[in-house]
């Protein structure tokens, strides 16, 4: 069995999810906090799925993708 044909897993780190659910907080307060973390959670697992599924890309390439993807942080206005 391949690594592609694993269910994919959240694939950024704990720590990471935990600052974009405070920052989801902060954002949007007024929610139980469990609604923030799961929301978030439930982000990273499924653009994790779709770059594993869709795309066939390996876990680890997706972690790879992704990595790179959240850490563009510049925040432009329009």
């Amino acid at each position: 069995m391949t690594e592609a044909f694993h269910p994919p897993t959240l694939l950024t780190p704990s720590g990471a999810r935990a600052v974009a659910s405070t920052m989801c907080r902060g954002a949007v307060p007024g929610l139980p906090p469990h609604t923030y973390t799961t929301v978030v959670d439930a982000l990273d697992a499924l653009t994790g799925a779709l770059l594993v599924t869709t795309l066939g890309m390996t876990p680890n390439e997706a972690r790879v993708v992704l990595d790179y993807l959240w850490s563009a942080r510049e925040i432009t206005e329009a």
